[in-house]
């Protein structure tokens, strides 16, 4: 302010720093046995990075990093905006991706321009469907 020619701004920068991306499923509990189909789940996701894409999949057996497994329509999110976003996605496509007993494990995974754009991990739940009705019982005769 005391300089005596005016001075000229030559260069600013600008630099904004995003919090990490966060997700949890809610409504299926990890590592619990259902005899139907688990009720409706949601994903809860926040802190969504801008220009990313943010999906839940599913696929049979325990969870392991990088296994490619099925998306989940009702839960694909693409953000391109400037701010991080915060969403609530509802898992209403079990019915139609799980066909048979077993073992499954759902992921919500999230793609944005970090990371050389392969997926990062926010959440996961295991659980297993065994819909088998077993009964134990004994015939006799009186004879």
């Amino acid at each position: 302010p005391d300089a005596t020619p005016l001075q000229t701004e030559l260069a600013k920068a600008t630099v904004t720093i995003w919090p990490v991306a966060e997700g949890r499923i809610e409504g299926i509990e990890e590592g619990k046995t259902y005899l139907a189909l688990p009720p409706v789940g949601s994903v809860i996701v926040r802190d969504l990075y801008p220009k990313s894409v943010t999906y839940a999949q599913i696929y049979k057996g325990k969870q392991a990093i990088g296994t490619v497994g099925s998306p989940m329509p009702s839960t694909i999110l693409s953000y391109d905006t400037h701010t991080p976003q915060n969403a609530q996605l509802a898992l209403n496509d079990l019915e139609s991706m799980v066909t048979e007993d077993g073992e499954y494990t759902i992921e919500v995974l999230t793609v944005t321009p970090f990371n050389n754009g392969a997926p990062e991990l926010l959440a996961h739940v295991t659980f297993e469907l065994d819909r088998t009705i077993e009964t134990n019982g004994g015939i006799t005769t009186m004879e």
